[in-house]
């Protein structure tokens, strides 16, 4: 492949590929505030984190969950709940809600709002503590930037011999289920061509990129001049089991 000397991923999602590779030096970015709250404490304050994640497995119901959801929903936290508000709590929300939630997926409506239906799961297990611990090693012990920011200003300091691994919100064809309503702005076309062009911009610079997505016709018609390789995944978000076929991803590099 290449020597990488920093890695950075601006739409870190659940930073597989950053927890495979393990880099010394990176830098993670995600425009979900909640999201990137949670690595945050992961980082620093895991043994309170996974206090509220207990709390949370052993208060699991319906009621519950439907509780925590609406969290967001008001100026001030339920006091029933009985809990601070601080951001490991925040963290231990979201990792609920995404364990305890349909099918694991994070969604919000237009006014910003957590509006994913119960998993309708009797348990739910949250964490593994040996994950949370090696998570937190990893963090401490490596050049790490966390970050909370639009993602063209999140590799600003990107630079010859650096690596960035593109995982936006993915392109779906009209007519085919899809969405990128991960916050309450979606990314839409004009986000896919931006990003893009953005590509354009790091290949002049002779800087190393991958890009994953959806084999689209736009997405075909965008990357053209890269190398495309087409990989088949299980969908995994459709309500039927009838919706959970296979469809086709793409990986795009500007490197063999």
């Amino acid at each position: 492949m290449f020597s990488l000397n920093a890695y950075y991923e601006p739409f870190v999602g659940g930073g597989a590929l950053l927890f495979y590779l393990q880099p010394k030096k990176f830098v993670i970015n995600d425009i979900n505030k909640e999201l990137i709250n949670a690595y945050k404490v992961m980082k620093n304050n895991y043994k309170k984190l996974r206090e509220y994640l207990i709390l949370m497995e052993y208060a699991h119901s319906e009621e519950f969950y439907l509780k925590i959801r609406k969290i967001d929903r008001n100026k001030k936290h339920d006091r029933d709940l009985n809990m601070k508000d601080s951001k490991e709590l925040r963290a231990a929300r979201f990792i609920y809600l995404n364990k305890a939630g349909f099918n694991g997926l994070y969604r919000v409506n237009s006014n910003g709002y957590f509006n994913v239906p119960s998993g309708k799961k009797e348990k739910v297990k949250t964490h593994e503590y040996p994950n949370l611990v090696n998570i937190s090693k990893y963090f401490k012990k490596s050049n790490s930037k966390i970050k909370n920011i639009n993602y063209i200003d999140a590799i600003k300091t990107i630079k010859k011999g650096d690596f960035v691994y593109f995982d936006p919100p993915y392109d779906y064809e009209i007519g085919v289920n899809g969405f990128d309503a991960y916050e309450k702005n979606g990314f839409g076309i004009k986000g896919q061509k931006d990003l893009a062009k953005l590509c354009n911009c790091l290949n002049k610079k002779n800087i190393n990129f991958m890009v994953s997505n959806h084999n689209t016709k736009l997405i075909q018609k965008l990357y053209s001049k890269f190398n495309i390789k087409i990989i088949k995944v299980n969908r995994l978000i459709g309500g039927k089991g009838s919706e959970r076929k296979p469809v086709e991803e793409v990986i795009i590099t500007n490197y063999e």
